[in-house]
């Protein structure tokens, strides 16, 4: 959620997935901050879906607000 209280969106001034590989961050750099905003890694990790799928556990996910 934004600061506001409402669901991020581009007048968040959120970019695309595309536009962040294409300003230079690396795919590794990008699944790992999206893990890590779900617990499922240290904030920071480079890391590959197929990294993940070696430690995936859903425990992480059911402490997340549903």
């Amino acid at each position: 959620l934004g600061e506001d209280g409402a669901r991020l969106a581009k007048r968040h001034g959120a970019v695309t997935l595309e536009e962040r590989l294409a300003g230079g961050q690396s795919p590794e750099s990008l699944v790992g901050e999206l893990a890590a905003s779900v617990g499922l890694c240290p904030a920071g990790t480079e890391t590959s879906p197929g990294d993940l799928i070696d430690t995936f556990s859903w425990d992480p996910l059911r402490d997340a607000p549903g």
